[in-house]
């Protein structure tokens, strides 16, 4: 299924009114999105399953998917998000990003001028994973 579609973020979010997780903060040129694409709601039982969004914890549940996304954003926009980055076209002042995820509830991206990567590999023996 592909789906393309355009929305307006939130600007400055008020606190209080949930977390953030799908806003443009002005001040800090940082764009938050999550849960912000259209989901179809589960067929359960012979009818259609859906809750009403809530503003904490897991905003949204859904059954996890494999996603890719393009993004379109200005050239020199960090982009931080669910999966990996495979590719970047720049065209003029534009930049196309390629993200793709394995399986996954959800996808989420930030995006600012303003990100800087950092690494850190965490070994650490009595991590219930081991190392990560």
């Amino acid at each position: 299924m592909e789906v393309a579609f355009q929305a307006k973020a939130p600007i400055n979010f008020q606190p209080g009114n949930g977390y953030g997780i799908f806003n443009y903060d002005h001040k800090n040129a940082l764009l938050a999105v999550a849960n912000g694409y259209p989901l179809l709601a589960e067929w359960e039982n012979g009818d259609w399953s859906y809750s009403p969004v809530i503003g904490q914890g897991d905003a949204v549940v859904s059954d996890t998917s494999l996603y890719r996304v393009f993004i379109n954003a200005p050239t020199g926009t960090q982009v931080a998000s669910t999966g990996t980055i495979i590719a970047r076209e720049r065209t003029g002042n534009q930049e196309e990003i390629e993200i793709v995820t394995g399986p996954a509830r959800d996808f989420l991206f930030i995006a600012s001028p303003n990100l800087q990567q950092q690494t850190h590999i965490v070994d650490h023996p009595h991590s219930p994973m081991g190392h990560f």
